[in-house]
Formats: structure tokens, sequence, C-alpha cells
């Protein structure tokens, strides 16, 4: 298996594995982004932090890609 199949079939394997919330927060609405089924430290974001994630996912996508050969797992 080459790294890029490696690193793809890691993703995927996040993927199926992370699950996307939506709660509330002092009457708020959040998104809750869980690794798996007993994540204890979730990342947790309003409608604000949504917008400037959205504005900003390519920057986003290539700081993933561009360090995601440093670490064993990008959901570590």
């Amino acid at each position: 298996m080459t790294t890029k199949e490696k690193t793809m079939t890691k993703k995927s394997e996040a993927k199926k594995e992370s699950q996307a919330r939506e709660e509330e927060f002092k009457g708020k609405p959040v998104l809750g982004l869980y690794r798996g089924a007993d994540d204890k430290y979730p990342l947790k974001f309003g409608l604000a932090k949504a917008g400037l994630i959205l504005a900003h996912v390519e920057e986003i996508k290539s700081f993933q890609a561009k360090h995601s050969g440093k670490e064993a797992s990008a959901t570590a």
C-alpha cells in the first residue's frame, strides 16, 4: 500500500468514526465534532466560528495536507 493510499484510508476511517452533533450552549446552537463515541474533549463551535471556518476552508485543507505527514494520524 502506498503512502497516499494509507493516508486516504486513515481519512476514511477517521470520517467513519467521527461524528458531528448539533447541540446547544447557553441557548445558542453549537456544532460538536467528536472523534468517536467516547471523545471526552470534542471540538465545539458556534455560528460565528463556523462562518470563519467556512471562509478559510481552503487554507485549513492546505494546512492539513502540508503537515499530515508529520503526524501518525490526523485524528490523534
